[in-house]
């Protein structure tokens, strides 16, 4: 099973119709969190019939914008529940393939820092010991080390967002890929590169499928990294082998 996230910063364009199209072929997606649509619900149908294989819900009762946008594939995926706010998509899926029952929040997190704590009050209320998985933009980080610019990140931002997931019991899956999932393509001087695009997973997700892995893509058309989560609990796979050299 593949779960992704994208921020594709904007998708009125024709070219990234496309390239979502390939995307989700190309990495035989089972479902995708589209984030930053920006697209009006006018137009909301116009392009989903570009998509005809594809299940697509949409938060446009919470937000004018159509800020997420989530494609199931139907022949892999069922949605058995779910919850629409205008910063997440709170799911259960049942996967015909491995007859599991999955628990995924999807997010897109708000730029400005007061609607940021209507989000992780939200994901407090939706939290579960089931096996859980919480996915998408955060436009904050961690840690002062996710973020390279000359202006820090700030703290009290850092402080919400980490007491949010200890309260939740989240942390970030292992992850390979592109270190800075965002980045302004400005030159140097004025650039900043973070990681605002995160894998969180819960223990009863680990202990269940031990062996998923992130892999964060390289940016293409849009300033975000795709993200890749490989569910899967195959101990055959191919582990990462590091040693200290001293």
């Amino acid at each position: 099973m593949k779960i992704a996230s994208w921020n594709i910063r904007g998708f009125n364009c024709t070219v990234k119709h496309s390239e979502v199209r390939d995307f989700l072929h190309d990495n035989h997606i089972d479902v995708l969190a589209l984030l930053e649509t920006r697209v009006k619900e006018t137009k909301a149908l116009k392009i989903q019939k570009k998509f005809k294989n594809w299940n697509i819900m949409c938060n446009y009762n919470k937000h004018y914008n159509g800020r997420i946008w989530v494609f199931s594939n139907p022949s892999t995926i069922a949605i058995v529940n779910s919850k629409i706010e205008d910063q997440f998509i709170d799911l259960t899926v049942h996967h015909h393939g491995s007859n599991l029952d999955l628990h995924l929040s999807m997010v897109y997190c708000s730029n400005d820092a007061h609607e940021r704590k209507k989000l992780w009050s939200g994901l407090a209320d939706v939290s579960s010991a089931e096996p859980w998985l919480v996915l998408g933009d955060f436009n904050v980080v961690r840690q002062t080390s996710e973020k390279l610019s000359n202006t820090p990140p700030v703290l009290q931002e850092m402080v919400e967002f980490n007491d949010c997931l200890a309260l939740c019991n989240l942390d970030d899956l292992t992850s390979s890929g592109c270190d800075m999932t965002w980045n302004n393509k400005q030159d140097p001087n004025s650039g900043v590169w973070s990681k605002l695009d995160m894998v969180l997973v819960n223990p009863g997700w680990l202990a269940s499928l031990p062996d998923s892995f992130t892999f964060f893509q390289e940016a293409s058309l849009s300033d975000h990294s795709p993200v890749l989560v490989h569910v899967t609990n195959d101990s055959n796979r191919i582990k990462r082998f590091s040693f200290l050299n001293s």
